[in-house]
């Protein structure tokens, strides 16, 4: 089906006029559609046809790719994602020079490849922007989602994409969120399915709490009794 920008032309204009940048993000976090996607040049086409009409229509500032691939990808696909990029990039600056094109990559991927090769993509893309957050997750056990230190940290992670990826290429994506995390009283198990937390909302109920500092990962938290 014909791709469409639910974003109204008047609201783009309004943010131009505050000179703020409108991406079109592309995003998919189903590792099936990304396969089936990266393998086909005829899937390959459709998207970088669509999405830079979607770019010249709205009169966008560039693409932003959020592919989530879950799972260890074939090095067929890895290939494919990388072809797809390169591909991207080069009609994106052929038709729009001044466009730019980014990539969500999570924090690890500069240790751990997975579908990114980015070391291929670095002359492709114009930013990698790291998803810097959720190394505690929702149905995990509770935990800072960006510690800054520990056994896994935002700053030995960062460390692998800089032995890989010029610095100015790199944005940190930092989370302005937390989880509440039900937990079993006396104990550090949580019954999972935490609750997210907009900052508004932390700021709001931190004021009440006694916050409490953990200084390996450098962030605060606090404890609390519900329903007695």
């Amino acid at each position: 089906s014909s791709p469409t920008c639910v974003m109204p032309s008047a609201f783009i204009k309004r943010a131009k006029g505050n000179a703020i940048k409108i991406f079109l993000t592309i995003k998919t976090f189903n590792s099936n559609n990304i396969d089936s996607l990266v393998n086909s040049d005829a899937a390959q086409k459709s998207l970088i046809s669509n999405s830079l009409y979607l770019v010249g229509s709205k009169n966008l500032d560039g693409i932003n790719l959020d592919f989530e691939y879950v799972g260890s990808p074939s090095e067929e696909s890895r290939k494919g994602f990388t072809r797809l990029v390169t591909n991207l990039n080069s009609e994106l600056k052929r038709q729009f020079p001044n466009a730019s094109l980014t990539l969500d990559t999570y924090a690890v991927s500069g240790s751990v490849p997975g579908l990114f090769e980015l070391e291929l993509l670095t002359n492709h893309i114009d930013a990698f922007i790291i998803m810097g957050y959720d190394l505690h997750t929702a149905n995990g056990a509770p935990g800072p989602i960006s510690p800054m230190g520990g056994n896994i940290n935002i700053i030995g992670l960062s460390q692998g994409y800089l032995e890989k990826v010029p610095a100015e290429k790199i944005i940190l994506a930092v989370p302005y969120y937390g989880y509440d995390w039900p937990i079993v009283s006396g104990s550090t198990e949580s019954q999972g399915n935490a609750s997210i937390l907009p900052y508004s909302q932390i700021a709001q109920e931190s004021a009440k709490q006694n916050l409490l500092w953990d200084d390996i990962s450098q962030t605060p938290f606090y404890t609390y009794t519900a329903n007695g």
